[in-house]
């Protein structure tokens, strides 16, 4: 029993310190698929870049993600190019995967308009980052909204508040 204590003393701050310190890892690859959602956050604020600004006015740097979560879909991924109107009132192109969650298994239980357009669990959403300036393998500017010309138009703005030269 006793010994089984010590072993616990040793073993937690071991796990503690490499669960906390995720910002000291130098290693890439399939690094960053292991993350906390926190330690991306950690990262991503953290970054101080410095770039030609030609990597974020470049929209082939950029690609964008919408995840489309609405009851009874099918759960699918797909990718194709789309063109919106950015804010800045220019045309733009980008890869864009969808991905499609079926969220009819979370009906029971889900509180009251969860389910009505816009809901937690009827409702799209969009990410865009640039795909040419990561940090330990993770893309370190990366917006969200609810539309693909807001999320470009604020990921091609982030990019250049976050160090273009």
């Amino acid at each position: 029993m006793i010994r089984s204590r010590y072993l616990l003393l040793i073993i937690v701050p071991i796990l503690l310190v490499t669960y906390t310190n995720c910002g000291q890892f130098k290693s890439v690859g399939e690094f960053a698929g292991n993350l906390t959602s926190s330690c991306v956050a950690k990262i991503r604020a953290s970054s101080k870049i410095a770039l030609a600004s030609s990597i974020c006015s470049d929209l082939a740097s950029f690609k964008c993600d919408r995840r489309v979560f609405k009851p009874g879909i099918s759960d699918v991924k797909t990718t194709m190019t789309e063109c919106v109107k950015l804010k800045s009132g220019e045309d733009a192109c980008v890869p864009v995967t969808t991905f499609s969650f079926d969220t009819e298994g979370a009906r029971e239980g889900a509180a009251p308009g969860a389910f009505v357009e816009g809901g937690e669990y009827n409702r799209t959403e969009y990410q865009c980052m640039n795909a040419v300036v990561l940090r330990q393998n993770i893309t370190v500017v990366s917006t969200d909204a609810m539309s693909l010309s807001d999320a470009l138009s604020s990921a091609i703005t982030s990019c250049h508040e976050k160090g273009a030269k």
